[in-house]
């Protein structure tokens, strides 16, 4: 299936051409709807952006002989596009699943930070909230506190080469945001995190500010963890999104962050050039850095990975893997967090059998982005024979 870049074009126009019409309709709503306009332009620069970047697009799906099914997407970029500033930059060379332990996790993934897109992130963020300022409680901010946003963000990029992400199933008591854990490899550890604390005090700065009637800032203290000296970032999110007139809200906090309600952030070194965030036990923290710091390789080395590594496009920039048998788990603990003690009562998905991820890359090379998702043979065989310990479950 192709746009081709005539079809492309008549598109992006007929698109910015509905936008700019409704938001001139919005111009005429009450002031209280500013918000729609500021969204709707913003859906007015994306498209102009896509036209200026985009030549034609063009998506197809194939069936290898071991029955290996892949979805590839490509979109061929304009001369004079931006967006080829991320080729060169192979997320299989930031060796993203070094350090992280083979257990059952729900999604993982990673990606490499060259210089250019650490300085062009924070201004798109910035754009992107100006569009919908209610989103913060920043309705009223001038353009030194939108830079002062916009800052604050430079700072938590500063310096950071390649990041990667893993949530873990983590055990049925655990709540909900936890087992989360984030991997920067950065030019000086040390002071990437005096920086991420500079960027937190900023944060917490203008949130005090914000019209929002749920305030959220962080107490940033010193803590130590493996004998690394560190930041231990907590957030009451019981007191912020607790509501006395909806009683579930208590229930609702407490199963995302645990009994006390607070949340728990470490930011901590794990070696001169690594800096791990955790979601996590303090032990846990620890436990991972002292495997990244050695660089162990326990999740990466897993059977089950290199199935689905091996189809993948070595040359991407982005990679993501999403797990089925730890997706379901997760989802299952969700329902039994939120709707059980809501009244329905626990309910137990079937276990989902053991299989690869199914894997998730996108490649951005001087004159295309190409993307892909692919689904191990292996992992349709397991769908199939969970849709049959459904069919079981359903028909007792």
């Amino acid at each position: 299936v192709a746009l081709t870049p005539s079809g492309l074009k008549a598109l992006a126009e007929l698109g910015k051409s509905d936008a700019a019409g409704q938001r001139a309709l919005a111009a005429q709503t009450p002031p209280g709807l500013q918000s729609l306009q500021d969204m709707l332009q913003f859906y007015e620069q994306l498209l102009q952006f896509l036209g200026a970047e985009v030549e034609c697009i063009a998506a197809g799906l194939s069936i290898d002989g071991n029955a290996n099914v892949k979805v590839v997407a490509n979109a061929v970029l304009t001369s004079e596009g931006k967006l080829a500033g991320l080729a060169g930059h192979r997320a299989s060379e930031a060796k993203l699943l070094v350090g992280y332990a083979n257990e059952p996790f729900v999604v993982a993934g990673g990606f490499p930070i060259p210089p250019a897109y650490r300085d062009a992130a924070p201004a798109l963020a910035r754009q992107v909230l100006e569009a919908w300022p209610a989103l913060y409680g920043f309705e009223d901010f001038t353009a030194k506190d939108w830079a002062d946003v916009e800052n604050s963000w430079k700072q938590t990029v500063a310096g950071v080469q390649s990041i990667s992400a893993m949530l873990y199933v983590g055990e049925e008591d655990d709540p909900l945001l936890d087992n989360i854990y984030v991997v920067l490899n950065v030019d000086d550890s040390r002071q990437y995190v005096d920086s991420y604390a500079s960027a937190g005090k900023k944060w917490n700065e203008l949130m005090s500010r914000s019209t929002s009637d749920v305030a959220l800032p962080a107490t940033i203290a010193d803590v130590e963890v493996a004998g690394q000296k560190g930041l231990l970032m907590t957030e009451d999110v019981l007191k912020a999104g607790e509501d006395p007139n909806v009683p579930t809200s208590r229930i609702v906090m407490k199963a995302l962050v645990g009994e006390d309600g607070v949340a728990e952030t470490f930011v901590v070194p794990a070696d001169q050039d690594t800096v791990v965030i955790g979601m996590a036990g303090k032990d846990d923290v620890a436990k991972l850095m002292k495997a990244v710091a050695s660089g162990e390789s326990g999740l990466e080395k897993s059977v089950a990975i290199q199935t689905s590594a091996r189809l993948l496009n070595e040359n991407a920039n982005l990679l993501a893997l999403v797990s089925p048998k730890g997706l379901v788990a997760y989802i299952d603990r969700v329902y039994n967090k939120f709707l059980a003690p809501l009244g329905p009562g626990g309910f137990e998905l079937p276990e989902y059998p053991e299989s690869p991820p199914i894997g998730m890359t996108l490649a951005v090379g001087d004159d295309r982005v190409t993307g892909e998702i692919v689904w191990p043979a292996e992992t349709l065989s397991g769908l199939a024979d969970y849709i049959k310990k459904w069919d079981e479950r359903m028909a007792r």
